[in-house]
């Protein structure tokens, strides 16, 4: 087994243990009340933990026409393959509650049959059978039956009668049960037809006070002109509902990546005023993006539930808008403190820096709205993301001044910023798309497509910023097992807290959420990142590079000899001889040449350059067959990448490693 794959199991051995023993021997939450329990039902759980606490309810309190409602939408959203086992495990309890809603609509009690129907027309109005649901609410008695209007104002919408469903959603709000619900379906069909003086009125009723989100109220300001209120209710949007556990969430997501580029930068000595300043500049860019986003909506364009338009919008719309704002401090920086970018990497620190705060911010959001059960998602895929898109989006930058391409600055710039929306587009298109649940794929896809251009980025730049001169600092196969290590910490840490909270039997679905959504993309994080390979500059293609597989420190400064493949011409005059290899060299941007030294009192006392006729042999190989060029100026190689035209072609030579 080799080192690397010791390595990588100890790490995930060090993760499971814990886990295992939090599972056994953390208790299941308690609640003290049903009304506490459906409070934390509503605040922490969705899909199938929800449904099992909404039918575990039921069970105590059968007609709670809450617990109904909230059932049959946490029904519709759980996966289905989930749904058919829960369905299996309450219907052998007898507390499956469309089966119970079954009975009691043939029930002679009218409060029961009243309840049965309910529950059956909820079931349908999110399967979308908004005739079945009206049916079956028709046949109510009680017209003033709890979330009765609600449904029927929905049941209008799926069929666009709006006016209608506007009458039974006014209706509603004077019911407590269903107030919020009933206001934020009113504000979606004023915000579709434009009724701004409505949803100004909605803001100003007393009967609303702590109902209106944070992002409705800044939308309302935004559309009635009050500028002022809205640029004081756009950090209220940002950080409002954000517990200390949220706080602490966002905080251990930034520590872990700080600790990546801080080891990163052993390599480069990066100034760290750059970074920081970068952070905290932005910190602050998640404003302009909301302001941007407010004012695409005020233009009308915005998801509409169509192929094209919905995946124009993500790349246009989401991947141009973050994309931009999280450029927004390098373009600041680069006009006031341009000392600050002298090699790639204090461009693709800075794009670091700023990706990794404009997640901080969006962290706190995400997490306030979804609970620490995505933790390890958001601190794994999506930050991430942001830190592949903006490394793309700033790589215009490293190629138009340190690569020298022709094409010109401007196209330069333009054609990697639009590479990082499309990526950024295509990821969120397959994860928002609302007809679009089959395509997943999507989404992975540019997160890995993004991950391979990331790791040539991250190559390139380390190679240009003289990171293989300090090589010996940092041991970069330790790295990317601390990195995993973390991530996998990270994953142990939500569990951990989850099962704290909701008790490990329930916990036991973050898990499987989490692998699905996240943890996918470890093992090809692993692999990608252990393919850096440094080297004395040179440039490699973003779609592809000739890094070797061998391990270096089994070749530099170890002794070989090298004699003649044949015997004959100017190579029988050289070799046979001994001697060391001792270090590597780029030669027309091929990294592949090393320098070989010969013993003194050799025949041929000239340093000699050696590369390998096949790839697929390493330096450890018998009798391995290699190029052999002369070097006839040492100097030049202090004088960056050389042309292969300077080195004499000598001939064929076979090199052994002597033990």
């Amino acid at each position: 087994m080799s080192r690397r794959i010791k390595l990588y199991l100890s790490a995930a051995g060090i993760i499971i243990l814990p886990f295992l023993a939090t599972h056994f021997f953390v208790p299941n939450k308690q609640f003290e009340s049903n009304a506490e329990q459906f409070e934390f039902a509503q605040t922490y759980q969705e899909g199938v933990p929800a449904c099992e606490a909404y039918a575990e309810l039921l069970k105590a309190d059968s007609l709670n026409s809450s617990y109904q409602f909230a059932f049959a939408k946490e029904w519709y959203n759980a996966d289905k393959k989930e749904r058919q086992f829960m369905q299996f495990r309450l219907r052998k309890q007898d507390a499956f509650p469309p089966d119970r809603d079954a009975r009691w609509r043939n029930s002679s009690d009218a409060q029961l049959r009243n309840h049965g129907l309910f529950g059956r027309a909820a079931l349908d109005i999110y399967l979308n059978r908004a005739v079945d649901t009206k049916f079956f609410l028709d046949s109510i008695s009680d017209d003033n039956f709890p979330g009765k209007n609600l449904l029927l104002g929905m049941a209008a919408l799926d069929i666009e009668a709006f006016d209608t469903a506007e009458k039974y959603f006014q209706q509603e709000v004077v019911n407590d049960e269903f107030k919020q619900i009933a206001l934020e379906e009113l504000y979606q069909i004023y915000l579709r037809h434009g009724s701004y003086d409505k949803i100004s009125d909605l803001l100003n009723e007393p009967l609303l006070n702590g109902i209106i989100s944070p992002t409705l109220e800044r939308y309302i300001y935004f559309w009635r002109g009050d500028y002022l209120k809205y640029f004081i209710t756009i950090p209220k949007h940002m950080y409002s509902g954000a517990s200390w556990m949220v706080l602490i969430g966002a905080v251990l997501v930034v520590l872990m990546w700080l600790y990546y580029m801080a080891q990163l930068n052993k390599l480069v000595n990066i100034t760290v005023s750059l970074v920081v300043t970068c952070f905290f500049l932005a910190c602050v860019a998640d404003v302009p993006c909301l302001m941007l986003y407010d004012l695409y909506t005020a233009l009308g364009f915005g998801f509409e539930g169509s192929f094209i338009n919905d995946l124009t919008y993500s790349i246009f719309g989401i991947g141009l808008i973050e994309e931009l704002t999280k450029l927004l401090p390098i373009l600041l920086l680069l006009k006031i403190k341009p000392n600050w970018f002298n090699k790639p990497m204090d461009y693709i620190f800075a794009a670091m820096a700023c990706a990794l705060a404009f997640s901080f911010t969006e962290n706190i959001m995400y997490f306030s709205k979804h609970g620490l059960e995505i933790i390890s998602t958001r601190a794994i895929v999506c930050v991430l993301g942001h830190m592949i898109c903006s490394c793309i989006a700033v790589y215009g930058f490293v190629v138009a001044k340190f690569n020298n391409k022709k094409g010109g600055l401007v196209l330069t710039l333009i054609k990697y910023f639009l590479l990082a929306c499309v990526l950024h587009g295509v990821y969120d298109f397959g994860l928002i798309y609302s007809e679009s649940g089959a395509l997943w794929f999507i989404s992975v896809f540019a997160e890995l497509a993004g991950l391979y251009y990331w790791g040539s980025i991250l190559n390139n730049s380390l190679n240009n910023s003289g990171a293989y001169a300090n090589q010996k600092l940092l041991n970069l196969e330790r790295l990317n097992v601390s990195l995993v290590a973390l991530f996998c910490g990270f994953f142990f840490i939500e569990y951990f807290v989850y099962s704290i909270v909701f008790g490990p039997s329930q916990s036991i679905f973050v898990v499987e959420k989490a692998a699905f959504s996240g943890l996918y993309i470890i093992p090809f994080l692993a692999f990608r990142l252990s393919r850096i390979d440094l080297s004395p500059s040179g440039w490699d293609s973003l779609v592809g590079s000739d890094n070797i597989t061998f391990d270096l420190t089994e070749i530099l400064d170890h002794p070989f000899s090298l004699h003649a493949l044949k015997n004959v011409g100017t190579i029988a005059t050289m070799l046979p001889c001994n001697g060391i290899i001792t270090e590597r060299i780029t030669i027309k941007n091929d990294r592949n040449w090393f320098l070989f030294v010969p013993d003194a009192g050799s025949k041929h006392p000239n340093r000699l350059l050696l590369k390998l006729k096949d790839d697929q042999y390493t330096y450890d190989t018998k009798d391995v067959v290699v190029y052999v060029r002369q070097v006839k100026q040492v100097t030049v190689f202090n004088e960056g990448p050389l042309p292969l035209n300077i080195f004499p072609f000598v001939d064929w030579g076979v090199l052994n490693k002597l033990d």
